[in-house]
């Protein structure tokens, strides 16, 4: 056998045996966190698929795997690419214990990522010791609810740029941000205003003590090879 098959079918058996570790771990976050958003209406777990036999890898039969590469290689020379191998994995997700095909509505949809993301959040505080910050985006809007702030483990809380972009000239949105600021600080969670364009806009969120800004006035979007240059240059505007 030629070490290209070794070596193939040695990197899918580790990489099958952690994805499978892993979706075993995720799993029944997903559940815990789903039931938590959607109030106990939808169910989610995770599926894991791989395109190479479990079977074979639990009882350690190498040379099945290995085998199993010899007879695609010729046909995969041709073509340019593999044809087996955890590249080929399928993760699904389930839905009441049935593969979920389709989402019902927009709502499920996004109860599901965000559970997903929360999944992967505590998977990896656990995994690697450190707790990751973890923030409600676009808050005030959509689906970033009040009823997530007891249901979601987070951090921080992002201010949607509507507001932020509109407080020169409504008083509205300027109350609304003072009282996420007021509630984020008796929940003793951090707040980023999204959207801050002009100075006036950076002196009302300083005025208000917000704790971080995240716009325009501060830099457009930058290549990565430029992020550096712009972190270290002497520009610091504390909000």
């Amino acid at each position: 056998m030629s070490s290209w098959e070794q070596m193939m079918a040695l990197s899918a058996t580790y990489l099958i045996e952690k994805r499978e570790k892993v979706i075993q771990s995720l799993s029944p976050i997903l559940h815990t966190f789903a039931k938590k958003l959607s109030r106990d209406k939808d169910l989610f777990d995770l599926s894991y698929s791989p395109s190479i036999s479990m079977k074979k890898i639990r009882e350690n039969v190498t040379e099945g795997i290995e085998s199993i590469f010899k007879k695609q290689r010729a046909k995969e020379l041709l073509l340019g690419t593999t044809l087996n191998g955890p590249h080929r994995d399928d993760v699904g997700i389930t839905f009441h214990n049935k593969e979920a095909k389709i989402y019902s509505s927009e709502g499920q949809k996004r109860t599901c990522i965000s559970a997903l993301k929360i999944a992967e959040w505590s998977h990896l505080a656990k995994y690697s010791g450190i707790k990751p910050l973890l923030s409600i985006d676009d808050f005030g809007t959509g689906y970033s609810s009040l009823s997530y702030l007891h249901r979601i483990p987070a951090d921080t809380l992002k201010i949607d740029r509507s507001f932020v972009s509109r407080m020169d000239d409504s008083p509205e949105c300027f109350q609304i941000i003072n009282s996420i600021m007021s509630l984020a600080r008796n929940l003793k969670m951090d707040v980023i205003a999204e959207g801050p364009e002009t100075e006036a806009h950076v002196q009302h969120l300083q005025g208000l003590n917000c704790d971080y800004g995240q716009g325009y006035f501060f830099s457009r979007p930058v290549e990565a090879v430029k992020v550096e240059q712009l972190l270290s240059s002497a520009f610091v505007y504390a909000v």
